[in-house]
């Protein structure tokens, strides 16, 4: 089990940090209308990226749940499957946006633009559903803060990805990803070091009583 958390939480820290990269560059793209902005090989790369990173955003958060499980209750696997659903549920979007938003710039830009009214409440739904959802991540940091298995900013971090979700920030779109992806990088990257840290002490002890 410590080899899956060690290698779930490398590729959440490595997920976020390529996530954070893909967001940032997909907000860079001032193409504009977003319907010519999708079809555009700078947005396909910054897809990939995205999709990319939110895969190992999934990774990180079963690696971290991995190595809390032996002290966690309800709280932390009510969590976990919270923040999963979320975080399959923004994946979903994630690979539209690579491999299907084009098609639908193409055959109804309007969509695309903002010109049209809805096509239905089970799209917007779903988007809600998907944003809301990130609040798992707030909800699986208290059941990790419970088990007292990681240092403390490692858990306020993953607080932090979950709570921006409810912070009105004056921008929209890829831009909320990066406040997602880097602390997360963080939370992974500092759950991990403490893994490292107490796994290591064992084999110091045996090398020199050796």
């Amino acid at each position: 089990m410590d080899r899956f958390a060690r290698f779930g939480l490398t590729a959440g820290m490595v997920g976020g940090l390529v996530l954070a990269i893909g967001a940032t560059l997909a907000a860079a793209n001032t193409v504009s209308p977003p319907s010519h902005k999708v079809t555009t090989t700078w947005f396909v790369v910054t897809s990939l990226l995205r999709l990319a990173g939110g895969i190992g955003l999934l990774l990180g958060i079963s690696g971290l749940t991995a190595r809390c499980a032996q002290r966690g209750g309800a709280l932390l696997f009510s969590g976990y499957l919270i923040a999963t659903i979320g975080v399959v549920l923004n994946l979903g979007w994630m690979w539209a946006d690579l491999f299907v938003i084009d098609t639908i710039a193409k055959v109804a830009p309007a969509i695309i633009d903002g010109d049209s009214a809805s096509l239905g409440t089970r799209l917007d739904t779903g988007f809600m559903v998907a944003w809301l959802a990130n609040l798992g991540m707030a909800l699986l940091a208290v059941g990790v803060a419970r088990t007292r298995t990681v240092t403390r900013w490692s858990w306020i971090a993953l607080l932090v990805c979950g709570l921006i979700t409810l912070v009105p920030l004056p921008f929209d779109g890829e831009i909320f990803e990066v406040f997602i992806g880097v602390p997360f990088a963080i939370a992974m990257g500092l759950a991990l070091r403490h893994t490292d840290a107490r796994t290591a002490t064992p084999r110091q002890t045996h090398e020199v009583s050796a």
